[in-house]
């Protein structure tokens, strides 16, 4: 049988090494806006709806936080850009894939809205000499496009986006963890548990 035997913490470098690897390893477990940029119709993507573009609420919201412009682009269609753009952005946009079908031109893009943050290492229990099991608390902080949500909708419009919400690392299902309408709910800690190994003179999680 395994013993499992409970250890502190050498220094702050070795906290602060155990906090940067849990929070890198939660990087791809965050909340995502989801909408579409280029030339764009309810039938361009399988997040958009049968309904005209400016009446689906994931483009409203993403164009009151002036994260997108929307202009009309002939019948049924409409060109969606983003809006202040940094100049490495747009290069980029200038190498990616487009879907060319049916009239569209349009590229799915993931704002991210709030991100998981360790809000503190609670305990860690040595496995091995390599290995430890780490006790945690978390919670979803803000990031400026979530800031910008909240400052530019109204209640009922985060209410009606925050169920379209996406989260990659469910299968791009809804977070019941996370609310948009409720921040101070949202962040909230919550336990955690992982598994990480040490490398070299730091820590990364054991996949």
């Amino acid at each position: 049988m395994l013993l499992i035997f409970a250890v502190g913490f050498s220094n702050e470098k070795d906290t602060k090494a155990i906090t940067d690897a849990l929070n890198l390893s939660m990087n791809k477990d965050s909340i995502k806006l989801v909408y579409a940029i280029g030339r764009v119709n309810g039938k361009c993507s399988s997040f958009t709806k049968l309904e005209p573009i400016p009446a689906q609420i994931d483009f409203i919201a993403a164009q009151k936080a002036g994260l997108v412009t929307i202009v009309p682009d002939g019948p049924d269609f409409w060109e969606v850009e983003l809006a202040n753009a940094k100049p490495q952005v747009l290069e980029n946009l200038k190498k990616a894939k487009y879907n060319e079908k049916d009239g569209c031109r349009s590229l799915a893009m993931l704002d991210t809205v709030p991100t998981k943050s360790v809000v503190e290492v609670k305990n860690i229990y040595e496995v091995t000499s390599q290995k430890s099991e780490v006790e945690f608390t978390w919670k979803w902080i803000l990031a400026p496009t979530g800031v910008k949500l909240i400052d530019s909708l109204s209640q009922k419009e985060l209410s009606q986006l925050n169920n379209n919400l996406r989260n990659p690392a469910l299968l791009m299902q809804h977070d019941e963890t996370f609310n948009l309408t409720d921040i101070k709910q949202s962040s909230t800690p919550h336990p955690g548990k992982k598994t990480l190994k040490k490398s070299v003179d730091s820590w990364v999680v054991d996949q």
